[in-house]
């Protein structure tokens, strides 16, 4: 079973940027997204981005990609199928105060995505 630990540190960053939301989705950059932010690449890096929503009315969006959820600090956070594939059992979401920026990281592959962006939506 996956778990997803999110830092305090994280936490508090993620929160002063969006005070408030309804749903967070962990999402994988794969181009099966309801949520078109950035343009295609062709990078080998991994593509995470944290999607706060403010107003979780699955009738305006399409959420039926997102069929796991795992339990955090944050409560549930909801996730592709697919993109359990890229994260490890012991995945966490961890605040880099260097460089100001959110990371994922995992036990067994270090780290998982350099820097998670966050999206409000």
């Amino acid at each position: 079973m996956m778990e997803l630990v999110i830092s305090e540190e994280a936490k508090d960053y993620i929160e002063k940027k969006v005070p408030s939301y309804q749903k967070v989705l962990l999402d994988f950059e794969d181009g099966d997204s309801p949520f078109k932010i950035n343009a295609s690449s062709c990078g080998l890096d991994v593509g995470f981005r944290l999607v706060l929503l403010q107003d979780a009315d699955e009738s305006k969006l399409d959420f039926s990609n997102y069929q796991s959820t795992v339990n955090t600090s944050m409560g549930e956070v909801y996730l592709k199928e697919s993109s359990k594939l890229y994260l490890d059992d012991n995945t966490r979401l961890v605040f880099d105060p260097k460089y100001m920026r959110l990371q994922l990281k995992g036990d067994n592959s270090g780290t998982i995505a350099n820097s998670v962006e966050i999206y409000e939506a």
